[in-house]
């Protein structure tokens, strides 16, 4: 095992807690916006063919903590 990685494993098991502590009493709200990128392709005459287009919702979702009622 990697000496590297075992430190990484043990700053992420010792700060996991403290995170999600933190996260569950200090954040009131979130705010979310949702995107989707759809590519394609096609092979016409030998030739591949590319098209991709995005798409994105407006408007962002915003969950509140006293939401979950």
């Amino acid at each position: 095992m990697n000496a590297n990685n075992n430190e990484c494993f043990t700053f992420t098991r010792a700060t996991k807690a403290k995170f999600t502590d933190l996260t569950e009493n200090e954040v009131k709200s979130v705010k979310v916006s949702f995107g989707l990128k759809i590519e394609f392709s096609i092979e016409r005459n030998c030739k591949t063919q590319y098209m991709e287009h995005y798409f994105r919702e407006n408007e962002a979702l915003i969950f509140n903590r006293h939401d979950e009622d």
